[in-house]
């Protein structure tokens, strides 16, 4: 299944996705949220969808993140990243890890506001996991039965707290509207082989990512079964692989105005309008 949250901030709705057509899913499941996944909720939308009736809505419609309300996105930082391998750098066997908050959170076609003073405001196209059931010390082999699905996060995040002194992943990634997800959330059936898959990301239409396959320094059921080993991941949270770090020598930082498009094979496509946080009278 394809799962579509989409309306305006206090009117959100649940919805699908059926032959590239947005139905309306509401009269029968609150939200994709904890409860969703955690109490089969992904089972009896599927049922009801092969029998069911449901409202046609506009293509039109803003959609929102996929996911409503995790307790946590978790990101791997670059030591999964494919350009470590391609430069032959030695890649740990603990992955570095980190939380995004929460409040970054927006939809796939959601304006990007920039940070006050931002000078190096950078995004990062990445496979993302959505937990299906509460997990806590998964053994690797077992890690693939906690996967609810997969989404797209367009991980935008500013460098001078990254990269320049400062060592802070967490608040280089968490401002406002730094996680654009979507468009949908792909149930881990959809996906054969989501390591294998074209991953792309445009600036102002200039290609600054294309890449097949997608190079995991740790595979999926490796990462689930690691940082449940930190932390207990709840139905409905993200873990953001850490993958897609773009080309910046063609279009240097991003900058009021800019227009990014982001893609990856099976999840959609996304486009994000970059705005100035002074102009949004933010």
């Amino acid at each position: 299944m394809k799962l579509i949250r989409f309306g305006e901030q206090g009117y959100e709705h649940p919805g699908v996705i059926i032959d590239d057509r947005y139905f309306d899913v509401s009269h029968i499941i609150d939200d994709y949220n904890a409860s969703f996944f955690s109490n089969g909720g992904r089972e009896y939308l599927s049922t009801e969808i092969k029998k069911g009736w449901f409202k046609r809505i506009d293509q039109d419609v803003r959609l929102l993140p996929p996911i409503a309300h995790p307790s946590k996105i978790v990101c791997v930082g670059p030591d999964s990243n494919g350009d470590s391998l391609k430069k032959n750098e030695k890649i740990v066997n603990s992955p570095s890890i980190f939380l995004k908050s929460i409040a970054a959170l927006s939809g796939p076609n959601d304006n990007v506001i920039l940070p006050r003073n931002s000078l190096k405001t950078d995004c990062e196209v990445e496979l993302a996991i959505v937990i299906a059931k509460e997990a806590r010390y998964v053994p690797q082999a077992e890690a693939e039965n906690y996967i609810g699905g997969y989404i797209m996060h367009n991980n935008y995040n500013d460098r001078d707290f990254q990269m320049e002194g400062k060592d802070q992943w967490a608040q280089d990634c968490s401002f406002d509207t730094f996680a654009p997800m979507g468009p949908f959330l792909a149930t881990a059936d959809e996906m054969k082989k989501p390591d294998n898959m074209r991953m792309w990301l445009k600036v102002n239409g200039d290609a600054v990512l294309d890449r097949t396959p997608v190079e995991l320094a740790f595979e999926i059921p490796y990462l689930i079964h690691y940082v449940s080993q930190q932390m207990t991941l709840l139905p409905g949270d993200v873990v953001s692989t850490g993958f897609g770090l773009r080309k910046r020598s063609v279009t240097g930082y991003l900058k009021d105005g800019d227009l990014v498009e982001a893609g990856i094979e099976g999840l959609g496509e996304c486009r994000q309008r970059i705005k100035s946080s002074m102009k949004q009278g933010i």
